[in-house]
């Protein structure tokens, strides 16, 4: 079964890395192109976001889709296990077949 996304805490992270960014809710919707009631709703959950809009704003944000749908320490996390599969990787690429 797929896992259902947790849009509140997806807008609640869109909304803390707005707020690092110091970028106001208008401006970044302008810059994804929607209407700041749209992304005062996203950011409070009652709203999804299409792909094309997550992209923009990692592009804005500077991080990766993880990182906003997943939350930061899922992304660490995620990445830490590529790493580790890399260095075994590297150490016997015949036992991993990549």
């Amino acid at each position: 079964m797929a896992k259902q996304v947790d849009y509140k805490a997806v807008g609640l992270r869109i909304k803390t890395l707005r707020l690092k960014n110091n970028i106001y809710q208008t401006e970044l919707a302008k810059s994804i192109g929607v209407s700041q009631t749209h992304m005062s709703n996203i950011e409070s959950g009652r709203a999804g976001l299409t792909l094309e809009n997550l992209v923009k704003m990692t592009n804005i944000f500077n991080c990766g889709i993880d990182e906003i749908v997943f939350g930061e320490e899922k992304a660490k996390k995620e990445t830490a296990r590529l790493l580790w599969r890399i260095s075994l990787c590297r150490i016997s690429c015949r036992l991993c077949r990549c």
